[in-house]
């Protein structure tokens, strides 16, 4: 396990990504050996799928190298990150919890950022913290653990695949010396990913036999998030989805589909969580988006 060494706000200078592990929406993407995605305009990013046996606690593994931007703005997902960031002077390992807002970071230009991206509420299975202690923050961790994979990182010459291998091995030796144990809060993100339209914290509550007060402490504890700002994130990123698949739709229908009271509604609740209301995120497009492939859980 990583020990903490201090944290600090999203929106103070930190190391990230440039993609935040992305293949970007409305890009072209290559589907190389093993199954890594990279986009055919950004060969420095990849995305690496985790071995079967960890795809439930794990979404993708990603590597963003040679990058030239100074900031990157990501969108909340409900998903926990851990990222090591490294160059010729090393490795510094950090933990991102899952945000609440649209964030600018800052970031290094031509340092190597690798990142293991969890699926929501799996982080819990291999770090001590609470994941509301990390909400809209990051923590510093000790390498501890990781050097293995930190030390290969910074001495260099490993392919994509050789790095999402490695992930696989730590993540599942974690696994082995603890193995996870099952959560309300797993039956409820089921019941999520299964309804695919709207539902009330209420249904999930019932879905997972306990009331609806335990489950919102379940899900400050391993989401990050209440049940409440989790089911607003997941369904802005539908909407995000929609805007992508059906540029031409409708607003007021698209709206109604989702579950939303209306249009104006719909409008307040992505400004509030991604900085621009769904008029202006369609004319600029959805490029920020970090997980396309995750966009409607």
């Amino acid at each position: 396990r990583c020990s903490h060494r201090g944290s600090t706000s999203l929106e103070q200078q930190c190391p990230w990504s440039p993609r935040h592990g992305a293949l970007l929406q409305g890009r072209a993407q290559d589907r190389t050996h093993a199954g890594v995605l990279r986009p055919t305009d950004d060969p420095g990013t990849a995305l690496v799928p985790p071995a079967p046996r960890l795809a439930s606690f794990v979404r993708h593994y990603w590597i963003s190298s040679n990058a030239e931007a100074t900031q990157h703005v990501i969108v909340p997902d409900g998903c926990l990150d851990l990222v090591v960031e490294t160059s010729h002077s090393g490795a510094d390992l950090w933990l991102y919890g899952t945000t609440t807002r649209r964030s600018k970071v800052s970031i290094r230009p031509q340092h190597l950022y690798v990142g293991v991206r969890f699926q929501p509420g799996q982080g819990r299975h291999f770090f001590r913290s609470a994941a509301r202690e990390l909400t809209d923050t990051r923590v510093r961790l000790d390498v501890d653990h990781w050097a293995p994979i930190c030390d290969r990182l910074t001495r260099g010459g490993l392919d994509d695949l050789a790095i999402g291998r490695g992930f696989d091995q730590l993540l599942s030796e974690q696994l082995r010396q603890r193995p996870p144990e099952r959560s309300s809060v797993d039956q409820a993100l089921r019941t999520i990913v299964d309804r695919r339209g709207p539902v009330r914290v209420e249904e999930l509550a019932r879905s997972t036999g306990i009331g609806r007060r335990q489950l919102e402490r379940l899900f400050l504890e391993q989401v990050g998030v209440s049940p409440k700002t989790y089911l607003k994130i997941v369904r802005a990123r539908r909407v995000l989805d929609a805007l992508f698949r059906r540029p031409t739709s409708s607003l007021s229908a698209l709206a109604a589909e989702l579950g939303y009271a209306d249009q104006s509604h719909m409008s307040r609740e992505l400004r509030e969580l991604l900085g621009a209301p769904p008029g202006r995120l369609r004319a600029k497009g959805v490029a920020f988006v970090q997980d396309p492939s995750a966009l409607a859980p």
